[in-house]
């Protein structure tokens, strides 16, 4: 399954680098995991990873949200700034945009000290101050990966396949 991978760097890697950020005196500890939608099964399991490696440390308590039916960047940084106002000590996020989260909430985030880690997709390179580090895919990699597998194929004289994406670059 490919949402193990994934599944287990949220629920254990990550708690456990934000965790080494945290100050050690502290006592319990608040990681919000925000998804682009609420109800995805992608984070919903990004979020059930987390749980699991709380239920190893009982300081440690996960919250989810998201916007409720679609990617909605005005939800998602709501959403955002009411958790960091409620006192999250960590943030797990999937940006929806960079450019509007990182002037809107993340910038909160960081006034706060509250460590960011990125995950499925992340904040543009001129944005990458605002948190620790990213766990995806690189979807450029990816996109020339599977452009080169297409080239295999047709070469074994298999059915032409076409993988499409409006792009101002020239991949292959």
């Amino acid at each position: 399954m490919k949402l193990l991978p994934i599944t287990y760097l949220l629920g254990f890697i990550v708690p456990c680098t934000l965790l080494a950020q945290l100050s050690m005196a502290q006592d319990s500890m608040v990681i919000a995991v925000i998804g682009k939608t609420k109800n995805d099964s992608f984070y919903e399991q990004s979020f059930k990873g987390c749980e699991a490696f709380a239920k190893k440390h009982p300081a440690l308590t996960c919250i989810y949200d998201g916007p409720n039916n679609y990617q909605d960047i005005r939800s998602q940084k709501d959403i955002v700034v009411a958790a960091i106002n409620k006192g999250i000590d960590g943030l797990l996020i999937s940006i929806t945009d960079s450019d509007f989260l990182a002037n809107e909430a993340l910038n909160i985030a960081k006034q706060h000290n509250i460590p960011v880690i990125t995950f499925d997709s992340d904040l543009l390179p001129k944005h990458h101050e605002y948190r620790l580090a990213y766990v995806g895919t690189n979807n450029f990699d990816y996109g020339v990966a599977l452009g080169n597998y297409a080239k295999n194929l047709k070469a074994q004289e298999q059915p032409t396949y076409a993988f499409s994406r409006a792009t101002k670059r020239r991949l292959i």
